[in-house]
């Protein structure tokens, strides 16, 4: 999913935090919360995947719709198809992206789970070497 109306001052750990406490922890084999960079806050959407279907209409029947409370927010939460779908096509896309550059926060970085071994597992090394400030590999 793209879940949209995030407010701005949630940081990935607050809303992975939030989903968790929800009920949801190890169902999403991936998250990623993009950030504006030069204001160090995310953008008002997140991607999430989910490897069984039933706790993807599990959770979107528990968030859309609704407000998160922190920050007295008034953004109420909607839910669209992600134009990428699945781990290993979200792993894929980002692999190369100059999100997952060592030049990157960890905290502003796309997570990859392994929800049966309960646990955070790293992106694979890129194909090049990245750069974050042109956002792009080799020229």
């Amino acid at each position: 999913y793209m879940i949209r109306n995030i407010p701005n001052r949630y940081s990935a750990k607050m809303l992975l935090e939030f989903f968790n406490n929800k009920g949801f922890e190890w169902t999403y084999d991936f998250f990623y919360l993009p950030v504006d960079f030069r204001n160090n806050c995310n953008v008002g959407y997140a991607f999430v995947n989910f490897p069984v279907r039933k706790d993807a209409e599990r959770f979107r029947e528990a968030f859309e719709g609704r407000h998160l409370q922190a920050f007295q927010s008034r953004k109420i939460l909607r839910f669209d198809p992600a134009r990428v779908q699945g781990f290993e096509a979200n792993r894929a896309h980002f692999r190369n992206s100059h999100v997952t550059s060592a030049d990157v926060s960890e905290d502003w970085k796309p997570i990859l789970f392994d929800c049966a071994q309960r646990l955070r597992v790293p992106f694979p090394r890129p194909d090049w070497e990245l750069d974050a400030a042109r956002g792009a590999g080799p020229a």
